[in-house]
């Protein structure tokens, strides 16, 4: 596993200066993002439900507070992805806009959109892909920069790619935010799957929360505790049989009645919030969401499972921030072994 350490403040300066610039143009641009007419339920006939619609991630709600605070360091990883990102166009670049496929978008697609706009010289088509309704609603009325000639917008499940047109390949495959909901089966299955999709040298780039080095595995419930009729599974059973999950060696030893090191981490993450001036409604609204969702693995064992998986991994650790929940996000950059 490579590790680089370094955070370049003029390529923070260059997205910061992207964001600037956008809301000088007054913070939209004339062409939209359309709805891909393929919308699908991919969880029919599963055990996976679609994921309630949480009020704090819902369109205006306080996950958007969290996003422009930068206390998961959104600014930092789309400094440090655009970085990635403008190395491998430098490298790869065939005269054709790039392919970007963007897990889990969420109704304000936001690290992946400035590394993007950093790029300016060079063209992206976009297609993200959110298993909320709302999600997408609100991604349809978000913005994206010029140099994004192509977007399409995908109501499905992020962990199960079948959606898509099985020729169908991008040059980069992001998610931000969403791995540290499975369970490390269901995070192999969602790198075959990822692999499956990636164009010939392509990329897998994602920034997520990760456990700290030193701190127990918690396993993941099957079920939400407060409502034993909701599943926690991203990924439908036929899916993981499909892939054969079951065949991966875990690097995770389990350990019985594993102290909860989450409680460190909300403690820092409220009074991060509060300092902040985030309103107790919507901090209290993260903190459940953290308390019942949140079972992240560790870097270290992502690389064990990625290269299961066929991948070579490189991780950016965020330590250069300053922020004071630096030590728990990383950015992941993959690629095919």
């Amino acid at each position: 596993m490579r590790r680089h350490r370094e955070l370049s403040s003029s390529k923070l300066d260059l997205v910061e200066n992207f964001v600037k610039n956008f809301k000088k143009q007054g913070g939209k641009y004339e062409k939209h993002p359309v709805a891909d007419s393929r919308i699908r339920d991919q969880l029919s006939g599963s055990e996976v439900p679609m994921m309630k619609r949480e009020k704090a991630f819902s369109a205006n709600g306080f996950y958007m507070f969290v996003l422009e605070s930068n206390i998961m360091l959104h600014r930092h990883a789309a400094a440090r992805g655009h970085k990635l990102l403008s190395d491998w166009c430098r490298r790869n670049w065939r005269n054709a806009p790039i392919k970007i496929l963007d897990l889990a978008c969420g109704g304000t697609p936001y690290s992946i959109v400035r590394m993007m706009g950093a790029c300016n010289q060079y063209k992206f088509s976009y297609t993200g892909i959110d298993i909320n309704p709302d999600q997408i609603e609100a991604a349809k009325a978000s913005w994206f920069p010029d140099n994004v000639v192509e977007t399409r917008l995908i109501e499905g499940n992020a962990w199960d790619l079948s959606m898509l047109p099985a020729d169908e390949k991008f040059d980069i495959i992001f998610t931000g935010m969403n791995t540290h909901h499975g369970t490390p089966e269901e995070i192999y299955c969602l790198l075959l799957q990822v692999k499956e999709r990636l164009a010939p040298g392509g990329i897998y780039i994602n920034h997520d929360l990760f456990r700290p080095a030193g701190t127990p595995h918690l396993p993941r419930p099957d079920v939400n505790p407060d409502d034993p009729g909701e599943s926690f599974a991203m990924v439908a059973h036929e899916t993981l049989a499909k892939y054969h999950a079951s065949e991966l060696a875990s690097p995770i030893k389990a350990e019985p009645n594993p102290r909860d090191w989450r409680e460190r981490f909300l403690t820092k993450y409220k009074l991060a919030l509060q300092e902040r001036g985030a309103h107790e409604e919507g901090i209290r609204e993260v903190v459940e969401h953290v308390s019942r969702r949140d079972y992240p693995i560790s870097t270290k064992d992502l690389e064990a499972i990625a290269e299961q998986a066929g991948f070579v991994l490189s991780v950016l650790d965020m330590e250069a921030s300053g922020e004071p929940l630096e030590a728990y996000f990383s950015l992941v950059c993959a690629q095919p072994s």
